[in-house]
């Protein structure tokens, strides 16, 4: 209450006490606010100076009424030391006395006296009087009649009050207060009979205690009586069910005694209402300027309506039930603290939760018991409850983190609404298409069900979970999906043409179930769907389903547990990852499915349309064992392969790079590329239907991947194929084709071909292995390093070329014999010319001059041997009748055939392994066909180092001709033999030669001319030709001269050593040497030079008796043949 003094306002209460002794004066300040303190104070010195009165000096004294009459009478009082009782003085009442207050007083004490007679004892005090009473004020137990302390409309101040009923009967000690004020410093207290220990308030009263006020009495009030609690410490409220209007104005805890109940209002000005462990009920309202605490679970709180004013709290440290029979309202920075308080809201005709508060206010559980209309930020922690037939209307913020409950309860949310679930909601009915409202469902620990009704704003806010529509659901205005999923159940949602489709990035729309096969929602325009960039829009269903096309998806995914086609309605693009799960076929319809970033494929895709890789940000990434028909990539950033693709259909490579990496790549149709296909490892298959490499298109390998085609390969204008580390098969059934209008195509990995090709483009190649009944034909230029394939055939096409590089062709047929083709062989090391009929072999590119042909082999047209050496071993060279022979320092080493039809001149390209030697031939009068093989061996013939040809062997042409007629028929012929100067025996003279020949018959000498290195021959046998001098008669054998020569155990007689000049140099008399070989089946070599006196440089001789031989000199030397008929000389070389 207000207290004027001077014209100035207290909102406490203030005791001022002033009376005639100074000493007594005491005022309490402590409970003014803090922030009028300076005013009031200086203000209230000023008052306190002004009504100080004049004193004197008394003692203190026991003032005992004498009878009945006014407190100012002395006549009234006894012992009494100043006539009537003062500050100092106490006053006591006798029974039967009433003394009357009529004029303001004041005591240290006052005692009202046991009554014992008729007509009782008390004190009265008139309206607007006061008594200032310092101390306790008693009244005892009357034993007659009653005792009473009336304070009517007057002031009562005392230290405290102290009222004991009596035992019986009507013996009531009463204290009593009209419109006027008590005022008490300490506690108001009961004994007795509680019955008869009374405190009565009736009209406009004010009791303000310091203290406690008891319990154990009776509390009477009535009208607009208020019981202030304005104490320095801690008070407590006795257990009254009587209270009319209490306020809190206490600088120290107030609490509840026991069971209270106020009827009227309950005002929290100042300090903290403990509720406790009692159970209070406030029928009227109860206002919080301060705190109201809730602090422990025992009993019940019943309170009517609650205004928590600014900066007013209701705080629960407990989680204890309040029933709140009224309105809720929360103003400014008012609020509910604590996270335990339960209410009940049961207002009989419906309440509000309101106020102007802009905070969020938070309760732990609430239950509904009559309707109720929300207008602030309430957040129910635990769970709501609205109980049936009941309804809760929302135009604030209502959050239910806690569950919504009430099967046949309603929660309506009006215009401008917002209601949070944060958890399940089984209400009976959700009401939420006002205009506008919004329902949030926000439940990020699990699951949770959308109820299915009709809503204006609908947000889905689950980071993390999934949220399920429980049944159709209709979205009259916006539908947000800001976080998590929303799966609609298999219920279909409906939209609306104005309303906005909002999938936030990393939010996930679901659509469909395992049995139901929904749509997209409905009713949303293209212009208001907006996909965050990492949402994702989900097809799930067993059941077939349709793929809006209606607006571009982020991430779009496809899940099904069973088999199933989802097909879309119109091209489709998709921004972020494409994921067709396992059992999900992907159906295009013919139309083009647009994929900016990657795809996930573990289904299948068909139809004739295609998926288009296209305007990505970063390279594209596709991944999954899944299956695709017709793929295009058309982004210079490219693509990588992160898993198994399969591909029914094409693959057209319009721009940038495919990259497989190590993982298998397989296109049953064409392959196009006018970008790049790249292989840059060894692992996974690489299988391909046709390849069309376009211009400006490359394929280039970096390892040696397998590459297998079951198709065409066409490269056309500037497309390539680059790296040299390919490994192709061809395989395609029924034949294929290598063609193209590139200049040139460059594999330089190699190739195996399973089935027939034909190639048609130039191509060049690492090594081709043709498998077996395989044919590969070339009809153009190929150029390969090796060609391989036991059982396989390679055929040359008619003007074809063929060059090969490697060392050696293993094809099992190569054909080379239509018209006009060339077979070049090119390589850098020694080769191996496979052995078939060539229209013309070209040895001329090898580039190290050594080849070897393997087998037989015939030139029916042309044979170039440039500068290279062809070896035959024991093979030959077959030239056909029309076949040429060119050279220029090459030659063969071996033999050549030459077939003749007709007369007329060949030159053979023969030598051996240091020099060309060739032999010209020509023939006359060919009267039947046949064929000359021609070789020649770079040493005298056997015969001549026998000594039995013609030709004598130190003064020969060391090397001989070998020709071989087959079938040939002819009159005879002109011949030219060449040889080198290195040749000819030191010392001879070519023109002094001679050529022998020698056939079946046996050694001849046609008619020759020798000159320089050739020699001119005219004659009819074909056979050995040996060119030198011809040799005499061989010598009779020689009588034994000299005495035995004995070896090892050995003596060898008869034996006649010659010397070049036919002498003995120094013979010695006795065995020269003995060898330490034992002379069994190979020959004894004795060194006998030194003991011949013959040196290094000078011509020596070897003895050869019978098989063995003894060796003179080291050098140049004689062999002298010891037979048992004759000696005969053989030149011998170093």
């Amino acid at each position: 209450m207000q207290n004027l003094i001077s014209g100035v306002f207290f909102t406490t209460p203030i005791s001022a006490h002033l009376s005639s002794q100074k000493s007594s004066w005491n005022v309490a300040l402590k409970h003014v606010k803090t922030s009028r303190i300076l005013f009031f104070g200086v203000v209230f010195l000023v008052l306190i100076f002004s009504f100080l009165p004049t004193y004197k000096t008394a003692a203190a004294s026991s003032c005992l009424s004498t009878g009945s009459g006014d407190w100012n009478v002395a006549g009234t009082w006894t012992n009494c030391g100043g006539g009537i009782p003062g500050l100092a003085d106490s006053a006591t009442i006798a029974s039967g006395h009433i003394v009357a207050v009529v004029v303001d007083s004041s005591a240290a004490s006052l005692t009202i006296n046991a009554n014992s007679v008729a007509g009782g004892n008390g004190v009265t005090i008139s309206s607007g009087k006061k008594l200032d009473i310092t101390g306790a004020t008693t009244l005892a137990a009357p034993t007659t009649a009653t005792s009473s302390l009336s304070v009517g409309n007057g002031l009562l101040s005392a230290g405290s009050i102290s009222i004991t009923g009596g035992a019986n009967g009507n013996r009531f000690a009463t204290v009593s207060v009209d419109s006027g004020t008590v005022t008490v410093a300490g506690s108001i207290t009961f004994a007795g009979s509680a019955a008869r220990a009374r405190y009565i308030s009736t009209g406009a009263s004010t009791t303000n205690v310091g203290g406690d006020f008891g319990a154990g009495g009776t509390l009477t009030t009535s009208g607009t009586g208020v019981i202030n609690f304005n104490g320095v410490g801690a008070q407590t409220i006795g257990a009254y069910s009587t209270y009319n209007n209490i306020q809190i104005n206490s600088g120290g805890p107030v609490v509840f005694g026991g069971t209270t109940t106020i009827g009227g209002t309950l005002l929290v000005n100042m300090g903290t209402l403990d509720m406790g462990a009692a159970s209070p009920t406030v029928v009227g309202a109860t206002t919080i300027n301060s705190v109201l605490k809730i602090s422990s679970l025992t009993g019940t709180k019943t309170l009517g309506d609650i205004t928590i004013a600014s900066g007013g709290l209701l705080d629960f440290t407990a989680a204890e039930a309040m029933t709140l029979n009224g309105n809720l309202t929360i103003n400014g920075t008012g609020s509910i603290t604590g996270t335990t308080g339960t209410f009940t809201f049961q207002k009989v005709g419906g309440g509000i939760i309101g106020g102007t508060t802009t905070n969020t206010q938070s309760i732990t559980t609430a239950t509904f018991g009559t309707n109720y209309i929300n207008n602030i930020k309430l957040t129910i922690t635990g769970t709501t409850t609205v109980n049936s037939g009941r309804t809760i209307t929302n135009t604030g913020t209502f959050t239910a983190t806690g569950a919504l409950s009430g099967p046949s309860g309603t929660f309506a949310q009006g215009v401008d609404g917002i209601l949070n679930i944060n958890s399940t909601n089984t209400l009976g009915t959700l009401l939420a298409s006002s205009i506008p409202n919004e329902v949030h469902y926000t439940r990020t620990s699990g699951a949770q069900t959308i109820t299915g009704t009709v809503y204006y704003h609908l947000f889905i806010e689950k980071s993390g979970q999934i949220g399920t529509l429980g049944s159709p659901t209709t979205v009259n205005g916006n539908l947000h999906i800001v976080a998590g999923t929303l799966a609609d159940g298999g219920f279909q949602i409906t939209g609306n043409s104005s309303g906005i489709l909002l999938v936030a990035s990393g939010a996930n729309l679901r659509i469909g179930t395992a049995s139901v096969a929904t749509s997209f929602p409905t009713g949303f325009i293209t212009a208001n769907i907006n996909f965050g960039a990492t949402s994702t829009i989900t097809y799930n269903s067993n059941q077939a389903q349709t793929i809006s096309n209606v607006h571009s998806y982020e991430n779009l995914t496809l899940t099904a547990t069973a088999g199933v086609t989802k097909t879309i309605s119109g091209n489709v693009t998709v921004n972020g990852l494409l994921t067709n799960g396992v059992n999900n076929i992907l159906a295009d319809a013919g139309f083009i499915i647009t994929a900016k970033d990657g795809v996930v494929m573990t289904g299948s895709h068909t139809g004739t349309g295609k998926i288009l890789f296209t305007a990505g940000s970063a390279v594209h990434n596709i991944t999954g064992s899944g299956s695709y028909r017709n793929v295009e990539l058309n982004d210079i950033n490219g693509l990588n392969q992160t898993g198994t693709t399969n591909i029914g259909g094409t693959l057209t490579i319009i721009n940038g790079s495919w990259s497989p990496g190590g993982n298998n790549l397989t296109v049953t149709g064409d392959t196009s590329i006018s970008g790049s296909l790249i292989f840059a490892s060894t692992s996974g298959t690489k299988t391909f239907g046709t390849i069309i490499i376009n211009t400006g298109g490359l394929m280039h390998f970096s390892v040696a991947e397998n590459v297998i085609v079951n198709g065409n390969l066409t490269v056309n204008g500037s497309g390539s194929v680059t790296g040299s580390t390919g490994v192709w098969t061809f395989a395609k059934a029924g034949g294929g084709t290598i063609s193209g209008t590139a200049t040139t195509l460059t594999i330089l990995g190699s190739n195996t071909f399973n089935t027939n090709y034909s190639v048609l483009i130039p191509y060049t190649t690492g090594t081709i292995t043709v498998n077996p009944g395989v044919n590969l034909e070339n009809f153009t230029t190929m150029t390969l390093a090796g060609l391989a394939g036991a059982a396989g055939t390679f055929t040359q096409a008619s003007g074809s070329i063929l060059y090969l590089s490697g060392s050696n062709v293993t094809v099992g047929t190569l054909d080379a014999s239509s018209g006009g083709n060339t077979v070049i062989y090119t390589g850098s090391v020694a080769q191996t010319v496979k052995a078939t009929s060539y229209q013309t072999l070209d040895a001329s590119a090898n580039t190290i001059n050594e080849l070897m042909i393997d087998g037989d082999t015939t030139v029916l047209t042309s044979l170039i041997l440039g500068n290279s050496i062809l070896s035959t071993d024991t093979n030959k060279i077959i030239l056909g009748p029309s076949a040429t022979a060119s050279r220029i320092d090459g030659y063969i080493h071996g033999t050549v055939q030459k077939q003749f039809t007709t007369s007329g001149f060949f030159s053979f390209p023969i030598g051996d392994d240091a020099n060309y030697a060739p032999f010209d031939l020509t023939l006359s009068n060919v009267t039947a066909s046949g064929s000359i093989q021609a070789s020649v061996v770079g040493s005298d013939h056997p015969d001549t180092t026998a000594g039995t040809s013609p030709i004598n062997p130190d003064q020969s042409v060391n090397r001989y001709w070998r020709l071989v007629n087959t079938d040939l028929s002819f009159s005879g012929y002109t011949a030219a033999v060449h040889f080198v100067a290195g040749d000819v025996d030191s010392g001879s003279q070519v023109e002094d030669m001679v050529v022998a020949t020698n056939n079946i018959d046996g050694w001849s000498v046609p008619t020759s001319v020798c000159s320089v290195t050739t020699c001119a021959i005219i004659g009819t046998v074909i056979g050995d030709f040996q060119v030198g001098v011809a040799f005499p008669p061989a010598p009779s054998p020689n009588t034994p001269t000299s005495p035995p020569i004995s070896g090892n155990g050995n003596t060898f007689q008869n034996i006649t050593p010659i010397s070049p000049t036919g002498t003995i140099v120094n013979q010695p008399q006795s065995p020269i040497v003995t060898n330490t070989a034992e002379p069994t089946t190979e020959p004894v070599l004795f060194d006998v030079s030194s003991e011949l006196g013959l040196s290094d440089n000078h011509r020596g001789d070897i003895i050869l008796v019978v098989g063995w031989a003894l060796a003179i000199g080291t050098t140049f030397g004689a062999l002298i043949i010891v037979t048992r008929q004759y000696l005969r000389r053989q030149r011998i070389k170093p």
